[in-house]
């Protein structure tokens, strides 16, 4: 079926773009723009030389309002560097809300830009920047916090147990865990219920995030970039319950275990909307499951990561059960093992909707299946690859719906059996994906893609970008449905 634009269509389009960019500037300023609230009477006003009464015309220094507040007040905390005794920075106690980037203003409404007025945890390299300990909820907002240290423990930076913890606009960057059972140099979160959101951890030795015998946990809108650690160098998540990670971006990080984001020994997990490019672990080079059940990754680009030793330059399953990948982009991934893009290790995985392109290395599978794994991959683009998907191991992979690519997009090798089961279904296609710009990362299928209305109805009724399906007849091959959206750069979407 060709879909063709009408003129009055294309204007439609063209004003709906300048829109668009007018309302992305919009989004981008009101995020930058200073907050302005007033004073509740549990205020108290911080400076890092206060020697006041801790109101707004006369701050006291942080010690001194930690031990006057009351369970409930909130901390407004002006620009500068704060620094303490003992093994924390800060220690809380009981349920407070800090808010760093306090203008210093001694009258009017608390205007607060924490990165006008940036307000710095330091550990000094000796302690740990904040920790949060008891039954209570608290609020960490529009802080930095950096060269905290702990040696045998988790979250140099800040640790959090018990506690319900609300994190947005903070920074987290230069923390150091290290030492025997060190996994987590950013922040460590033990216990039920946390919000990490709008955020940035970067530079941290050891995991960004540690996320250990946890539930109910939201990671979201963050960047996590240049983090080094063991497994799980941007989230490591160990015994989770109902953990969603989704919106964020991952770059940058170096990881000498299994996976940037890793789950182990977890259930009910959502993986949503996030970016992982350049990143690089043994295996796993972006994601990373171990004996996970009722796992979600939806709507993901992994692009460019690599997994230095093993198995998985995209992701790497690994005892799994009931993992369903849907809306997902794998790309341009690299392993020095098998499964340049994927590689699926004793685990019942269903694949709906999914685009591997150009996934490269000594091996160069776009999919690996082995060790008795059962696979279903539904409406694939299976491309570009020296070999499309190899089953091995007595496992069974069964496809319907499948886009193996011709001309400069043939795989090498279609697929590859080695002691396993492949059925590749009635829908076979052999053609062009006429993806829209390869070469800057945008795998979206153009005009001409052989993908056009050539699936079978799978149950999914958005695409990557959350555009219905299908347009058409029948949906599209892959992650994208091709219609008339207007698609945003990565770096804009998140």
């Amino acid at each position: 079926m060709t879909r063709h634009r009408h003129p009055r269509l294309v204007s439609t389009l063209t004003l709906l773009w300048t829109s668009l960019l007018l309302l992305v500037g919009l989004i981008l300023l009101l995020r930058t723009t200073a907050q302005v609230t007033r004073a509740d009477p549990g205020a108290l006003f911080v400076t890092p030389t206060g020697g006041g009464d801790c109101s707004q015309a006369s701050p006291c220094d942080l010690a001194t309002a930690l031990a006057a507040a009351s369970e409930g007040d909130s901390l407004y905390l002006a620009q500068g560097v704060y620094t303490g005794t003992g093994g924390a920075v800060i220690t809380l106690t009981k349920g407070l809300s800090l808010y760093g980037g306090w203008n210093g203003s001694p009258t009017g409404p608390v205007v607060r830009d924490p990165d006008a007025h940036p307000t710095v945890i330091d550990g000094e390299e000796v302690r740990r920047g904040i920790a949060v300990q008891g039954n209570f909820a608290a609020t960490l907002d529009g802080l930095q916090v950096t060269r905290g240290y702990v040696n045998k423990e988790n979250g140099a930076g800040i640790r959090v147990i018990n506690a319900r913890l609300t994190l947005r606009r903070c920074r987290l960057f230069a923390n150091t865990a290290e030492g025997l059972g060190a996994l987590v140099g950013g922040i460590y979160v033990g216990g039920d219920g946390a919000l990490l959101e709008n955020s940035q951890f970067f530079g941290n030795t050891g995991a960004a995030i540690g996320l250990l015998t946890v539930d109910d946990v939201v990671v979201q809108g963050n960047d996590i970039f240049s983090n080094t650690g063991q497994s799980g160098a941007g989230i490591e998540i160990q015994n989770g319950v109902r953990i969603t990670v989704a919106g964020n971006r991952f770059y940058g990080n170096v990881g000498s275990g299994a996976g940037i984001v890793r789950t182990l020994n977890s259930r009910d997990i959502v993986v949503r909307e996030n970016l992982f490019y350049n990143n690089q672990a043994s295996h796993g080079g972006g994601f990373s499951a171990t004996r996970t059940s009722n796992l979600t990754l939806d709507r993901n680009i992994f692009w460019g990561n690599r997994a230095t030793t093993g198995n998985g330059g995209g992701l790497f399953l690994d005892r799994d059960n009931g993992l369903v990948l849907r809306n997902n982009m794998v790309v341009e991934n690299a392993a020095s093992g098998t499964g340049s893009g994927l590689a699926i290790q004793d685990s019942t995985v269903r694949m709906l909707h999914n685009t591997l392109a150009r996934n490269i290395g000594a091996r160069g599978r776009g999919v690996y299946v082995s060790g008795g794994s059962t696979v279903w991959l539904t409406n694939t683009i299976l491309v570009s690859q020296t070999v499309g998907i190899q089953v091995s191991g007595g496992s069974t992979a069964t496809l319907q719906a499948t886009l193996w690519g011709a001309g400069t997009w043939a795989n090498q090798r279609d697929w590859q059996l080695d002691s396993g089961s492949l059925v590749t279904g009635t829908v076979n296609v052999w053609g062009d994906p006429d993806f829209l710009a390869p070469a800057l990362g945008n795998y979206h299928i153009g005009p001409a893609s052989a993908a056009l209305d050539a699936g079978v109805d799978a149950g999914v009724p958005v695409d990557i970008d959350g555009q219905p399906r299908p347009i058409g007849p029948a949906p599209d091959l892959g992650a994208d449905e091709r219609g008339y959206a207007l698609f945003l750069p990565q770096v804009m979407k998140s």
